[in-house]
């Protein structure tokens, strides 16, 4: 169910003002672990970078070598320090598991997990190899796989220092096109003839998967928020290769309004960064537990959906992580 506030919300997140805190505010993150999914591509690769010229150690958990590399290569004009590749497939319970594994034999305490890979907009009826609709698993249940395996390492440097670790979901206005409801739990697993998506379209699909991250923010924080921040946010209109599977022939009309928005109203995916590292890295958000942030690095009142901040659809969601993960 929408809000009131969301249109004037949506205007807001589509044509945000300018910055007011940029990647230049971030501080010394000299000693500072950072996970961050995705990390060699796109919003994601601009994350790297910043936290990389701010000294911070990064791990970037994602699924292709060759992008890594080609990542370090371009970082080289940036930055002497290196990022550290875990291998990681999101959509695979496994591989999740095993990166979270990895990463904690490597670093006992991890200040900040940035949930920032996705995909979107796959072809009808996409599921991975565990037998989940793939956008779903991807965006959600991958993520919330490597948020438990470091639940403990995101708590010790509380443990430490006092300062709380960090989970920062990347989610996107999209969410507003999720489902009456907020997620149709009968669409995200195989039915008796192995179809996914329970009938939904691309973008419901999408939505439903957006909205569960900013659920989790909220979940997050209710279960772990003595020791740990979670915040959630839309960081913009980006132009990122997140819509390639829209461009295709069957999709002619959504492929060319996608384009038009890409040109006319889509901002640099350095612009995309600056949310999610405002997140991740700003003093200003330690006492802001769970909130939802906006373009361009500001917090907003109004999420849009009232499901974001509904305690019984977060309590669903997080029971039907846990026995489909074994988590």
């Amino acid at each position: 169910m929408t809000t009131k506030g969301q249109s004037i919300s949506v205007w807001s997140e589509q044509f945000p003002p300018a910055p007011q805190w940029t990647a230049k505010d971030i501080p010394d993150l000299s000693g500072k672990v950072c996970a961050v999914t995705g990390g060699y591509g796109g919003i994601g690769y601009e994350t790297t970078k910043a936290l990389l010229q701010h000294s911070a150690k990064v791990y970037i958990l994602g699924r292709t070598r060759s992008k890594f590399d080609d990542c370090l290569s371009r970082l080289s004009s940036f930055t002497s320090n290196k990022p550290i590749f875990i291998p990681c497939d999101l959509a695979s319970k496994a591989s999740s598991k095993s990166a979270g594994k990895q990463l904690l034999s490597l670093e006992p305490t991890v200040h900040v997990l940035f949930c920032s890979a996705g995909v979107s907009w796959l072809p009808y009826n996409s599921k991975s190899d565990d037998g989940y609709e793939m956008v779903f698993h991807a965006n959600v249940i991958g993520h919330y796989i490597l948020l438990e395996s470091l639940r403990e390492a995101l708590e010790r440097g509380y443990d430490q220092s006092g300062n709380k670790g960090r989970v920062i979901w990347t989610g996107s206005y999209g969410m507003l096109s999720a489902p009456k409801g907020g997620i149709v739990f009968e669409s995200l697993k195989s039915d008796a003839k192995g179809m996914v998506g329970a009938g939904l379209y691309r973008q419901p699909i999408y939505g439903q998967s957006k909205l569960a991250m900013v659920v989790l923010a909220q979940e997050v924080k209710r279960r772990y928020g003595d020791k740990i921040l979670a915040f959630s946010l839309n960081p913009g209109n980006i132009r990122t290769d997140l819509t390639q599977h829209i461009h295709a022939n069957e999709w002619r009309i959504a492929s060319w309004f996608v384009s038009m928005i890409e040109r006319y109203i889509c901002y640099d995916v350095e612009l995309g960064a600056i949310t999610q590292l405002y997140a991740g890295t700003s003093k200003d958000l330690e006492d802001c537990n769970g909130v939802y942030l906006v373009p361009f690095a500001r917090v907003s009142s109004d999420p849009g959906r009232t499901e974001c901040t509904d305690a019984d659809l977060g309590s669903k969601l997080w029971d039907w992580l846990e026995k489909e993960c074994e988590m």
